[in-house]
């Protein structure tokens, strides 16, 4: 399937938005797109069903793919943007297909939130799990940020250690896999929301769950610095 794009400004004066069309126009390979974001820098961001996180790269209008990719400037082409796939490793074009249907399956992306004062990228994937990248100092870079963290296991993990130390926490058994939906249990994280530095320090990211559990998260090390 492939999707055109318009392009939207808003007038500073009035706040209007207006849209305008583009020729931008990109195949989605089959690939079902969960959820697009934006970042302030003007990258897209966008989440796919089969669990790779892509990025549309587009150019001026008058610049061709090549043109935008290298920095020539080689004038007008027929694809003006292309989409990159920062899951996928460099060699997988070379994996036969039937080795790539033999892998664990990965679970789709469904929600994607950025961080523009920290520049931070989150993904939250269908196995609740979420990701962080760091996008580097000018919004240019695209880099993991620690491990990829299953919030279900950590929250049991975490729930166990208090109750093990006589601290008041939630029940662990809520956060075991397996428990009937509706019953009060973590059953699936539904959305993530960025918390700006003039509301935190400590906290960068809140997950929020269908039960109303919020888990409050950080980029930053309990030893200091990112990780």
């Amino acid at each position: 399937a492939a999707a055109s794009a318009a392009g939207a400004g808003t007038d500073g004066l009035s706040g209007t938005l207006t849209l305008r069309p583009t020729s931008f126009t990109l195949s989605s390979d089959n690939v079902t797109m969960i959820k697009i974001c934006g970042a302030n820098s003007g990258r897209i961001f966008m989440g796919g069903s089969d669990g790779s996180l892509y990025e549309v790269v587009y150019g001026n209008e008058e610049e061709s793919v090549l043109g935008f990719g290298l920095g020539l400037g080689l004038g007008a082409g027929p694809r003006k943007c292309r989409k990159l796939n920062h899951s996928a490793s460099p060699l997988s074009a070379l994996v036969p297909g039937f080795l790539k249907q033999l892998a664990p399956e990965t679970k789709a992306i469904v929600d994607l939130a950025v961080d523009d004062l920290r520049q931070v990228l989150y993904t939250l994937s269908e196995d609740n799990a979420v990701e962080a990248y760091d996008l580097g100092p000018h919004g240019d870079g695209l880099r993991p940020i620690g491990v990829r963290l299953q919030l279900q296991r950590e929250a049991k993990s975490w729930c166990e250690r208090q109750a093990s130390s006589y601290r008041p926490a939630p029940d662990a058994r809520l956060f075991t896999p397996g428990q009937k939906p509706g019953s009060g249990a973590l059953d699936k994280i539904v959305g993530l929301s960025v918390v700006p530095p003039t509301e935190a320090r400590g906290v960068h990211l809140v997950a929020i769950s269908n039960a109303g559990f919020r888990f409050y998260l950080t980029t930053a090390s309990r030893y200091g610095g990112a990780g």
